[in-house]
């Protein structure tokens, strides 16, 4: 299989798109419920959380250059552990698509279509992660240099818009929330827009300039956090914490209102259709890294060939995963964030200390 590789430049533009595609419109009212006007003190910590999380990363996949999560799991844990793990992994890729799948039908089902029934959404999007997958990551990178232009822009537009909607008072009183209730929210928004980051590091290894790979990936997340916090504050500020309690998509709330009173004609559904186009990118790197997985658990050559399969799995998961966005919003939050951090953190971990008892065998990789 011929490698093509991605420009540093593109791979920024990829983390900061596939971050806050998700908290763009998709911030759980939970968040507001735990921590309500310390919300924003819960991002910070998150953020800061996933610099740790991006680190630690790079530090487990440095001495393997050219080799990505899963290659490098079945180096460290052997064969048949190996294979059982990116086994875990695989799970914990396709099940995040098809919640990432679930929650754009949702989305188009309540705001934009909701005449449409939800299985047709789900197969039209279905198909279109499904053909950028088969395009594969290069093509995704270099379709990324012109959407984030237009990303940024619209972002500025907006950030500009809400600008004089701002009531800096609403952010009080701080600092009342308990240990408890930060830890809750932290734990929250960090499943939502953080702890998958693991995904990005299936892409890690085909970045042309890797020596410039982990700076693109820092900078890329804390521009993704700086918006999310961007996004939360403005919740706060503007539409206040229990109206953002209520809100299945508080942040679409806010473009909605800049859109009425600006008499901008359905700015909502343009800056909504950009998002669908983010969240496909988040979509089909989830796609892609459940591939490589197979991939490397069959021993197929092409990891392609799975995608397909693939599709029919995730139609089938986002159907039966949750009855309505309340109750998926309930699982997520009850048992997202021990799945994900048991995958995303005590999995590395795990790989991290085989490396440290076998330093000597792996001293000399690369």
């Amino acid at each position: 299989m011929n490698i093509r590789y991605i420009t540093s430049n593109q791979y920024l533009k990829i983390v900061i798109i596939f971050i806050v595609s998700y908290s763009m419109f998709i911030v759980p009212n939970e968040l507001f419920e735990y921590a309500k006007n310390d919300t924003w003190i819960c991002i910070i910590i998150a953020g800061f959380s996933a610099v740790l999380q991006i680190l630690f990363y790079h530090s487990l996949t440095r001495k393997f250059e050219g080799k990505n999560v899963v290659e490098i799991c079945e180096i460290l844990l052997g064969k048949h552990i190996g294979r059982l793990i990116i086994f875990i992994f695989f799970t914990y890729f396709i099940l995040s698509s098809a919640i990432v799948v679930r929650r754009v039908a949702d989305f188009i089902l309540l705001i934009i279509m909701p005449e449409t029934p939800i299985e047709t959404i789900i197969l039209l999007f279905i198909l279109v992660v499904l053909i950028g997958g088969k395009y594969g990551v290069v093509t995704l990178a270099n379709s990324s240099d012109i959407f984030f232009n237009l990303l940024t822009f619209l972002f500025i537009i907006v950030s500009l818009l809400l600008i004089p909607k701002y009531e800096v008072n609403r952010i009080l009183p701080a600092f009342e929330s308990n240990i408890n209730d930060i830890f809750k929210g932290t734990l929250s928004i960090s499943f939502f827009s953080f702890l998958d980051l693991i995904a990005l590091f299936m892409i890690y290894p085909y970045v042309k300039d890797i020596k410039k790979a982990r700076k693109s990936l820092l900078i890329g997340a804390s521009v993704a956090y700086l918006a999310t916090l961007k996004l939360i504050l403005a919740c706060i500020m503007i539409l206040g914490v229990e109206t953002s309690e209520r809100q299945s998509f508080a942040t679409f709330a806010l473009v909605k209102m800049t859109g009425q009173e600006q008499q901008i004609i359905r700015f909502e559904v343009l800056i909504a259709i950009i998002w669908l186009v983010s969240i496909f990118f988040k979509s089909v790197i989830y796609f892609y890294s459940a591939g490589r997985c197979l991939e490397s658990i069959f021993r197929i050559k092409d990891y392609k060939k799975m995608l397909t399969p693939l599709a029919v799995v995730v139609y089938s998961l986002s159907l039966i995963i949750s009855k309505n966005t309340l109750e998926l919003d309930k699982w997520l939050i009850e048992s997202g964030p021990i799945f994900s951090f048991s995958v995303t953190i005590l999995i590395p971990l795990v790989m991290y200390l085989s490396y440290k008892l076998q330093f000597k065998k792996f001293n000399n990789i690369n």
